[in-house]
């Protein structure tokens, strides 16, 4: 059948050569498909097109502007335009009869879905990083969340979003509370004492507001970190993207560490931008330059000079914070109308600081709230958790159970436990006892709110730990430990004798604080010594049945570097070991897009084969030799033999199904470990094995077992029956657990 002459003018103006596809099971998706290299598709129905894949055709958007006037827009309902560089899909609003789109990997800054195409459930952006519509934090959550948002946009109609997070940084004492106390209550307003410190994170309740030409107003939330040292590895996980980042830095002076904070910026603000507020002590001018840091040019928006104390300089420094919030390009974005009024009744409840789940879904079902159902409720949570408005860890069975509407409640109990002067005695180590103390309410505490008492939540806040990978349990019963405030390991500790080790280095542009000790947490069930004790804040000894290895993190000059051993006498137990260490690893590395890392491969010639400094190769540059069908590479030491690339990759990786097998064995070992306790009937134990494992309704279950028992102890069950229906009830759900 030849072809319809539009889609003739589509392939002249394309330069590209279409093939029809058959509706699939009467469905335009036929044109889906993924695979790399795929001819480009096209699907009719009577004569009309319905289906059109695009993906990977190079697309510029004004040969994108140009195939659309040979289109029907209204009648296609599946479109395919993965991997092209495109900045704007002209006219996708008019395609209201969509039911499928891929638009993942181009180069989309807003996407405007069309609000008339209901039927329109299988959206793909990921790989847009600029997107800001739909918000990204929809996006990131998947194709149910973007159509859940389409619809509540239909049913509630939107309002501008009109608020944003500012995160104020810099060293301790620089004047980033006097910062925060002069943009809120004036100038007029005393400062804080020289030896009152920020202590971990503060968050304002009262709102920053900015008025805008329009009449508007720009609600701004001030996040107040504390600079010193070892509160650093934590403010990571409040970082965020689009957000603007104030440096508060003290007369410019050599103490303020600008890399790091540049480099901290950069790596968790996702191109957020920053502005540098000098605070001038005295009438010493700022030292500060932008010339210096030439390659954060596009990072640093302005550098300001003021004296927080007299507010000499103040006035402009405000002007420019409002003005640079406004361009933050979510500000002005829609949200739909439904989720705003959630946003709102939760803000209301801030002296609740948490709130039953139960509770929160209520409030959603409520008419003025939008009227949501449980799905929609909890999609509301998933995106009022990502932008910060609130605290819901749906993942988590343990935590998912309440929102957390101060989250400074939370972080604040985190905070306690780190910063205790017991726990940190201990060099990290801690105990439900040492919990009880920590988060047993004080005084001071009624400024926290209505329903504070952490010890009420004990189990859901040691959780939340966990799930930062702040702590990890040792094998002695409920024992934990912070590995960040381990000490660090003394030269004259010496655990390993080198003995042809099987070497790999991963080095950092820009290491983030606490990635290590985060590394340790994920692979704590390895850790070597009879207590899981041969750990440091620095080092780590992992253990393996047949394979040992040993992870430390070096000083270097200008870079962070991780540097892993491994010794075992089978060497594809060694390969396994080290690709399993590696693959947790770059786990971490996901979770923090933009990190800089080189994977550094030792030499494997006579002259190098343990030694303690070898060649390192670069992977990246061995795999791009032998990507040129290049099969050799000089070794940098005499007598520099030429070395074969493909035992160099195979000395150091395993195989993905040896990688299998390994993981499916561990697996089956501790699936029986959990049996075994389990027909002992030693619940308790399997339980908190389960829990260590990362089984979050372990939690619950161990709750469960807890209160059985102190019914059956205090003679309030009655007969013995009783407590073994619930023994046996718990029991059943831990085998559950195991699947």
């Amino acid at each position: 059948m030849p072809k319809p002459s539009f889609i003739l003018a589509l392939e002249k103006t394309l330069g590209l050569t279409l093939h029809e596809v058959p509706l699939w099971e009467g469905s335009a998706r036929s044109v889906m498909p993924l695979r790399t290299g795929q001819p480009h598709t096209y699907a009719l129905r009577e004569g009309h097109l319905v289906g059109l894949n695009l993906m990977q055709a190079k697309l510029s958007d004004a040969q994108w502007q140009v195939a659309i006037q040979h289109l029907d827009l209204s009648r296609l309902e599946a479109l395919n335009l993965r991997g092209n560089p495109i900045e704007a899909v002209a006219g996708l609003e008019q395609m209201t009869a969509l039911q499928y789109l891929d638009l993942c990997d181009n180069q989309l800054t807003e996407c405007h879905l069309p609000e008339e195409a209901a039927g329109l459930l299988h959206v793909f952006l990921s790989g847009n990083w600029l997107l800001t519509e739909p918000p990204r934090e929809v996006v990131e959550q998947g194709r149910f969340a973007i159509a859940n948002y389409l619809s509540e946009r239909r049913r509630s109609g939107t309002e501008k979003s009109l608020e944003a997070k500012v995160v104020l940084v810099g060293e301790g004492m620089a004047g980033k509370t006097s910062l925060r106390v002069r943009l809120l209550h004036g100038p007029a307003a005393p400062l804080p004492p020289k030896d009152e410190r920020t202590k971990g994170l503060e968050v304002e309740i009262e709102p920053f507001f900015v008025d805008l030409p329009d009449g508007e107003r720009l609600r701004l939330n001030l996040f107040d970190f504390g600079g010193q040292k070892h509160y650093k590895p934590l403010h990571q996980f409040f970082y965020s993207h689009r957000s603007l980042y104030v440096l508060v830095t003290r007369n410019g002076d050599d103490s303020n560490e600008f890399d790091y904070w540049f480099d901290t910026a950069q790596l968790f603000g996702g191109g957020s931008p920053v502005l540098v507020v000098n605070n001038l002590f005295g009438d010493v001018p700022s030292g500060f330059s932008r010339s210096k840091f030439a390659r954060f040019d596009a990072l640093i928006k302005d550098s300001l000079d003021t004296n927080l104390q007299t507010c000499t300089g103040f006035s402009a420094v405000k002007k420019r914070i409002g003005q640079l919030a406004e361009d933050l390009p979510h500000v002005h974005q829609s949200i739909p109308k439904s989720w705003a009024n959630v946003r709102r009744a939760l803000e209301a409840l801030r002296r609740r600081n948490i709130i039953p789940l139960a509770e929160y879904l209520d409030l959603c079902a409520r008419p003025e709230h939008g009227g949501m159902d449980r799905e929609r409720a909890m999609f509301c949570s998933a995106y009022l958790h990502d932008i910060g408005a609130c605290l819901h860890y749906q993942q988590f069975p343990a935590l998912r159970r309440h929102v957390i509407v101060r989250n400074e409640w939370a972080t604040e109990a985190v905070y306690r436990v780190m910063d205790d002067p017991e726990v940190n005695r201990q060099h990290g180590h801690f105990r439900a006892e040492d919990l009880e103390r920590t988060w047993r309410l004080r005084p001071e505490d009624v400024a926290l709110g209505e329903d504070f008492r952490y010890e009420d939540y004990q189990p859901e806040l040691l959780e939340l730990m966990r799930k930062f990978k702040l702590c990890y349990p040792l094998k002695k019963d409920g024992e934990f430990v912070a590995p960040s405030l381990l000490p660090v390991k003394q030269d004259s500790d010496l655990r390993w004798v080198p003995d042809n080790d099987l070497q790999f280095e991963v080095e950092y542009d820009f290491m983030p604080p606490g990635l290590f000790s985060r590394f340790v947490v994920s692979r704590y069930e390895d850790i070597g010594g009879s207590d899981r004790d041969e750990v440091w804040r620095d080092e780590v000894f992992f253990q393996w049945e047949n394979a040992r290895a040993n992870v430390r993190t070096p000083s270097r000059a200008g870079k962070g570097a991780i540097v892993f051993r491994v010794q075992g006498r089978d060497p594809e137990a060694r390969k396994v070991m080290l690709s399993a260490l590696l693959r947790d690893l770059k786990l971490l590395h996901d979770e923090t897009p933009g990190i800089v890392a080189e994977e550094r491969i030792p030499c494997i010639c006579d002259s190098c084969k343990g030694s303690e400094t070898p060649t390192f190769y670069p992977h990246s540059e061995l795999k791009l030799r032998q990507n040129n069908n290049k099969t050799t590479i000089e070794c940098r030491q005499p007598p520099f033999a030429e070395q074969r690339i493909d035992l160099l990759l195979g000395n150091i990786f395993a195989k993905d199904d040896a990688l299998r097998d390994d993981a499916e064995s561990r697996a089956a070992k501790f699936h029986q470990r959990v049996e075994d306790l389990l027909a002992a009937g030693k619940l308790k134990d399997a339980l908190e094995l389960l829990r260590e494992s990362g089984r979050g309704e372990a939690v619950d279950l161990l709750g469960q077992l807890s209160e059985a028992e102190k019914q059956f102890g205090g003679g309030r069950i009655q007969y013995k029956n009783e407590y073994e229906a619930a023994f046996v009830r718990i029991l059943a759900a831990a085998r559950g657990l195991l699947g």
